[in-house]
């Protein structure tokens, strides 16, 4: 069965975006069953069913402890235990819960965006994204790993673990979010692929029209390079550039009207998605968790602005003080001397 992922794409604020995943039903419904390790046909089949196996009765365990957490009366330790696990989770940086969440066994990506925004840059922002956050969450695996080493003695103290269990939270989160990824990353290396084959097609039949338009001997000659010069141009004539084992199938990109109609991109480079949207997407798309994450991309999307204004204000003072005026002079080196232009302009 084809486990397919949808990634829905939504426009927050100014330059800001905010990614995130849904699966269709079936595949939903199989990943909530437990698999049966015994049902494997040969020794291999058996050890991957059985890690699967436990790998589900491990976040079986998680969920109700979580659920247990959430539930829990004020002043118990459940109770503080969630506020912190709250705490923790409302400074993770929304594209990292994103990547988190594509699931390992995915076989295609649909990218779902609104219909007023262009396809080109729907691609572009997720395959930049998808490197920068392989390449991020590969060094801060790498730096946890190497973190959680010198704690390990903790485990056989009587002392708490907070730090230990931080650190090996902050390690599973970085390999799971590198994982996601990769898995993206690999859907547009298969995308790349197809792109450089059709390319390559176009300037063999390129070639091989201009050898048959040639005239006299200066088109046979050009015919006979055409055929030496390029031994692989027969398999590119016919497309048959096998596929790199384990890569996925290029994403698909669908534009809906409807998410146009309530996002409204327009909008957003003045004000940022609401709740009420946020809202109508999670019972229309039977979402999970967008009203959190769209909290931290409205947060992390304010604090770029403040950044923002506050170098074009540093500018601003800058330029004054290279125009010699009196503030320019006390803000400077604190010397007191106008600093001279740069040069001149006509």
């Amino acid at each position: 069965m084809s486990k397919s992922t949808k990634i829905l794409v939504l426009p927050v604020y100014k330059r800001t975006w905010l990614f995130h995943t849904l699966r269709d039903e079936a595949s939903s419904a199989l990943a909530e069953t437990e698999p049966d390790w015994t049902k494997g046909k040969n020794l291999i089949d058996k050890l991957s069913l059985a890690s699967k196996q436990v790998n589900h009765k491990i976040n079986d365990f998680m969920k109700k402890r979580w659920s247990d957490m959430q539930s829990a009366k004020e002043g118990t330790i459940d109770h503080k235990l969630y506020q912190a696990a709250q705490s923790v989770l409302s400074k993770e940086d929304p594209e990292e819960s994103f990547f988190k969440s594509v699931p390992g066994d995915t076989r295609q990506l649909q990218v779902i965006y609104p219909a007023s925004m262009s396809e080109v840059a729907v691609r572009r922002r997720l395959r930049m994204a998808a490197l920068a956050r392989y390449a991020r969450h590969r060094r801060q695996l790498l730096g946890w790993t190497l973190a959680s080493i010198p704690q390990l003695p903790l485990v056989l103290t009587p002392f708490p673990n907070v730090t230990l269990y931080y650190t090996v939270y902050r390690l599973v989160s970085s390999y799971k979010a590198m994982a996601g990824a990769q898995l993206v990353k690999s859907s547009f290396a298969s995308s790349d692929q197809q792109q450089l084959e059709r390319a390559r097609r176009a300037i063999a039949e390129a070639r091989l029209s201009a050898c048959k338009g040639g005239r006299g001997k200066r088109g046979q000659g050009h015919k006979a390079k055409a055929n030496t010069g390029s031994p692989e141009s027969p398999q590119e004539a016919q497309g048959e550039n096998p596929k790199p084992r384990g890569s996925l199938p290029p994403p698909v990109f669908l534009s809906s009207r409807t998410l146009d109609e309530v996002v409204r991109p327009l909008d957003r480079w003045d004000t940022p998605l609401s709740d009420e949207s946020a809202a109508w997407l999670s019972q229309h798309f039977s979402l999970s968790g967008l009203e959190d994450l769209l909290a931290r991309a409205r947060r992390k999307a304010m604090e770029e602005r403040k950044k923002q204004r506050g170098g074009k204000e540093g500018g601003t003072v800058g330029s004054s003080s290279t125009a010699g005026t009196a503030p320019g002079s006390t803000a400077g080196s604190g010397t007191g001397q106008v600093p001279q232009p740069q040069g001149s302009r006509v």
